[in-house]
């Protein structure tokens, strides 16, 4: 649902053909957060539209990606550390 509304292919007028969507994110909150769940008001399709949105967003600036080493900079280290090392 999330890469849906990401890559656009679901919008806010969507989401009332999707019967149930907003009664499981109800559910889910209701489990997670118990009496707490009060914070989740969903009553339209653009509420649940937004809530994922949200989370998305949410999601996008918490994780970070790190990407790999150069092989032969993987290499070069390795062999300073050996090198130190003995």
């Amino acid at each position: 649902m999330n890469d849906a509304v990401s890559l656009g292919i679901i919008k806010p007028s969507d989401m009332t053909s999707i019967p149930g969507l907003k009664e499981l994110i109800l559910g889910i909150s209701k489990d997670v957060f118990g009496e707490a769940n009060w914070m989740f008001s969903l009553e339209t399709s653009n509420d649940v539209f937004n809530f994922i949105k949200d989370y998305q967003k949410s999601i996008e600036e918490s994780v970070s990606v790190q990407i790999p080493e150069d092989e032969d900079e993987q290499i070069n280290k390795k062999v300073t550390n050996f090198r130190e090392f003995r």
